[in-house]
């Protein structure tokens, strides 16, 4: 009797060891929990053409010859050969800062500005452009002034001769924020058209960035 029992004993320990076997390689294929997910968001940051400045790029990408500035406020696509001169507000050229003749330009040189100004309060009205351009243009010569469309503001585009450059100027009115973008190139150079044509394009590709 006692060997019987110790027989059955011997049995249901296997019995219970065979269990234990199987469960344990059912379960070596599944899947480990861990706290990170499956396929984690990517993280970093925006790579631009000019690492000193943030925020979004143009919509539209560079093509070739051109660079993507990306400012907090704004963006836009220029012309390799132009260099930013000063920060803020944004100014560049395309000889490196070296002409100092306020208002006009070396032989195929441009000037490029963008700013805006609270110099004349805290808010600007659409009514107020006017006057406010004729401040700033004072002493340029063949002044007009005429519509056009800015990453879908509607602007004031003045046009005027200050030397030996021309200026085209956009006032563009962001809110009660009034944004100035400004330009100056010889005409008569012979990349005068050239210059010109990098200008329109740059304004093409023009953002402005959420506020």
């Amino acid at each position: 009797m006692k060997k019987q029992n110790l027989i059955t004993l011997v049995i249901a320990i296997i019995a219970v060891a065979a269990i234990v076997f199987i469960v344990s390689q059912q379960n070596s294929g599944a899947p480990q929990t861990s706290s990170q997910p499956a396929n984690p968001a990517p993280t970093g940051t925006i790579s631009t053409a000019n690492p000193s400045s943030s925020g979004t790029p143009a919509s539209a990408p560079a093509p070739a010859g051109y660079l993507t500035y990306v400012g907090p406020s704004f963006s836009f696509n220029y012309p390799s050969s132009w260099k930013s001169v000063r920060a803020v507000p944004l100014a560049m050229d395309n000889y490196n800062g070296a002409y100092t003749d306020a208002g006009n330009v070396p032989a195929n040189g441009i000037n490029f500005y963008v700013a805006t100004t609270t110099i004349y309060g805290g808010s600007v009205s659409a009514s107020a452009i006017p006057s406010i351009i004729q401040i700033e243009l004072t002493g340029m010569t063949g002044l007009a002034t005429s519509t056009a469309v800015i990453d879908g503001l509607t602007c004031t585009e003045a046009r005027a001769t200050a030397g030996t450059a021309r200026n085209i100027s956009y006032y563009c009115l962001r809110g009660q924020e009034l944004w100035k973008i400004y330009f100056f190139y010889r005409a008569s150079d012979s990349e005068g058209s050239a210059n010109l044509a990098a200008y329109n394009a740059l304004l093409a590709s023009f953002k402005f960035l959420p506020q």
